[in-house]
């Protein structure tokens, strides 16, 4: 990512389903919606603006699956304040601890969007 910044990179985007392990399972993409979720994190508390999208719904989808979908998108913990104080080190350790993420969170990010 620094690298990307120094290159004069400014916004990074986030594409794919990025909220049902079962549905990254079946288009094989390599990642689970709790890896996705920490990444979200660690991008918006290292202060890398950042665009989120993903596909809402799918033809395949069990009804398990959307209301797991809408229980992410509802989700309030995802989006962290830039923290350009803190070593990358503590942010990658924090993004997994519930009181560093409560303590560094916030709604109304405008670094970052999520769109469904």
């Amino acid at each position: 990512m620094a690298r990307t910044a120094a290159a004069g990179t400014t916004s990074h985007a986030v594409r794919g389903r990025v909220r049902v392990t079962s549905i990254l399972e079946r288009f094989n993409k390599e990642t689970t919606a709790e890896q996705n979720a920490l990444a979200i994190r660690t991008l918006t508390a290292l202060g890398v603006p950042t665009r989120f999208t993903y596909i809402t719904f799918d033809p395949l989808m069990t009804r398990d699956e959307l209301a797991e979908s809408h229980a992410f998108q509802a989700r309030t913990d995802l989006l962290l304040r830039p923290l350009p104080h803190l070593p990358v080190e503590t942010i990658v350790d924090g993004v997994r601890d519930e009181t560093f993420v409560a303590a560094h969170g916030f709604r109304g990010h405008q670094g970052a969007t999520i769109d469904g």
